[in-house]
């Protein structure tokens, strides 16, 4: 090995300033070279060029053996790099620095090592970084919103996902059933019950008297009824009833069997029979009770809806009182299995008792909601007092 020869590129040349002989290039850095130093690891040499080494006999063998450069860079470098010669190394764009060529001797084998250039880099260097705490906000970004607190955040993300639940709610058609009763009416019956109690008490004594009178007179086609729940309210026969309207293909049907029904208090009841609820109230403020009630058995005698009949006229007897509705709904309702446990044969003769309670409510409501809901008391020449359902009180 020739005295102060190093190795750049492959090739053999003259070793930088402050280098002994067998260092070697390690890579292109930014402004320069990084040397491998034997016994120094790493070392910076600044952009210069590398003049040839020609080599030579040496008069006596070294008694050194050659040194192996480090392959493990330190992370330190030298604050002041040594002075060199002119660069062999591509000049940053703009500049005109002139590149020398190394001589190559005969018998040297040319090297077939890329020379790639320093890449421009551009931007700050990672010496001139400046390091953020990981809690510190930047400024660039704008201000950082305050963080909303435990009850607001719980409320928030509970909207959102009622609102992202509420936009992809499948719209999945219901298949009609095969038997279903007609809409639950049990509220609204009990609020023209009220209705009906409420308007009594309006009437003077002489009113009072000739509505009473009205129930047992002769010569009137439809001296009471609750609206919707009979034939002469429009319809020809009682399978075209109101409330199969309410929900078509949902509640009531087939109309032959299930057509005519109602729900209330959980029975399915035909809603003419529903009807004698007015009935017993209207002979319960006009204190005829038993004269109502021979006149009905009279009346339902040789009918299969006589133990129904029964039932309801006993219900609208036991509304009258001055309960809130809720409660009046409440002792009804125990009023009712009572009676349908006694009567539980006759009850379950009745047309429509065995459709099943399936009718789609939610499907039915903004009927009933809008349907006009009333009664008739005295000439079928007056009008009939109604409210809509929405107006309507209900327990």
């Amino acid at each position: 090995m020739a005295q102060n020869c190093c190795t750049h590129e492959g090739q053999n040349v003259q070793c930088p300033a402050g280098l002994p002989p067998g260092s070697g290039s390690v890579k292109y850095v930014p402004g320069g070279t990084d040397w491998a130093v034997p016994g120094r690891g790493t070392v910076f040499v600044p952009q210069t060029s590398f003049p040839a080494c020609t080599p030579s006999q040496p008069n006596a063998p070294s008694a050194t053996p050659p040194t192996t450069p480090s392959t493990t860079p330190p992370t330190a470098k030298p604050t002041t790099p040594p002075s060199t010669t002119p660069s062999t190394t591509p000049a940053p764009s703009g500049t005109t620095t002139p590149s020398a060529k190394p001589t190559t001797q005969p018998g040297d084998a040319p090297s077939s090592a890329p020379r790639y250039p320093v890449p421009n880099i551009q931007g700050p260097q990672e010496n001139v970084l400046e390091a953020k705490p990981l809690n510190q906000p930047d400024s660039a970004v704008g201000a950082v919103p305050p963080k909303p607190d435990d009850a607001k955040a719980v409320d928030q993300s509970i909207e959102r996902l009622k609102k992202l639940r509420e936009s992809e709610k499948p719209q999945v058609a219901k298949a009609p059933p095969a038997s279903a009763c007609g809409p639950d009416v049990t509220d609204y019956v009990l609020g023209v019950l009220q209705m009906i109690q409420d308007t009594y008490k309006s009437w003077s004594d002489a009113e009072r008297s000739k509505r009473c009178g009205s129930l047992y007179g002769l010569g009137f086609r439809a001296a009471w009824d609750l609206q919707g729940f009979t034939p002469s309210d429009g319809e020809d026969y009682m399978p075209e009833i109101f409330f199969q309207r309410a929900a078509p293909n949902y509640c009531a049907i087939p109309k032959d069997r299930c057509g005519a029904t109602v729900a209330f208090f959980g029975y399915c009841v035909h809603a003419q029979v529903v009807n004698y609820v007015q009935w017993g109230l209207m002979n319960e403020l006009c204190g005829t009770q038993v004269k109502g009630r021979i006149a009905r058995s009279t009346r339902s005698v040789f009918s299969d809806y006589s133990a129904g009949q029964e039932v309801m006229s006993d219900l609208g007897a036991d509304f009258n009182g001055s309960l809130d509705l809720e409660t009046k709904k409440r002792i009804l309702k125990d009023i009712m299995d009572t009676l349908v446990r006694r009567n539980q044969d006759d009850w379950y003769k009745m047309t429509g008792t065995d459709c099943a309670l399936v009718c789609d409510q939610s499907a039915a409501q903004p009927w009933l909601e809008n349907f006009s809901w009333g009664f008739q008391w005295g000439s079928d020449d007056e009008p009939p007092e109604t409210k809509r359902g929405s107006e309507l009180k209900k327990p």
